[in-house]
């Protein structure tokens, strides 16, 4: 039932249709009667049973492109799944910032970063950025590389005035892989492609 509803709003069908009401205005046009004096005039219209041939021909092509549309539909996006997946494989590098509190106060005095390479190979070039706070430059070029199942923590003190930091603080990481993808994980830990412009 589904597939019949999905065929019926079909761009195709619509298409379909339209002819079939235009060869029925050119029928009536050109003075052709389907019924003339009680049967079919075929010399004029050709048999029923070829223009009902012709109707399930077309429904047919209609369903066939269809079809063709989902599979293809259905394939692409299990490509981008696997695709997706292959980048998650390749995309383990995270970071965070945490809270640092007075133990006797139990007020906000600092924020640690840590960025953590979860990779089988050395990162190389990677940026850590501060939602809000992107001026702030914690990078490879600065920091140096991160080794495999290896850290780097700051103070975010030592970069930034901490009392305009809200309470809890986003970041997200660009990085290159090894095959040389730039990635950024943003700050809900997604992963995704960035295109040089």
């Amino acid at each position: 039932m589904f597939y019949l509803k999905k065929i019926w709003i079909s761009v195709y069908l619509r298409w379909f249709l339209v002819v079939l009401v235009c060869v029925l205005i050119l029928i009536d046009y050109y003075n052709l009667s389907l019924f003339p004096r009680g049967r079919v005039d075929i010399e004029n219209i050709g048999s029923i049973g070829g223009w009902i041939s012709g109707m399930f021909t077309g429904v047919a092509i209609i369903i066939a492109i269809e079809s063709l549309k989902t599979t293809k539909k259905d394939l692409n996006l299990k490509y981008e799944k696997d695709d997706l997946k292959e980048l998650e494989n390749k995309s383990k590098v995270y970071s965070w910032v945490k809270t640092i509190k007075d133990p006797v106060h139990k007020n906000i005095i600092d924020y640690e970063l840590t960025m953590f390479n979860d990779l089988k190979t050395p990162l190389y070039s990677w940026k850590v950025f501060i939602i809000k706070h992107e001026h702030v430059n914690i990078s490879g070029d600065s920091y140096g590389l991160v080794m495999p199942k290896d850290k780097i923590s700051l103070k975010l003190s030592s970069l930034l005035d901490v009392s305009i930091l809200e309470e809890v603080v986003l970041t997200k990481v660009l990085f290159e892989t090894e095959e040389g993808t730039k990635v950024i994980r943003d700050h809900y830990g997604n992963v995704k492609r960035v295109v040089d412009e």
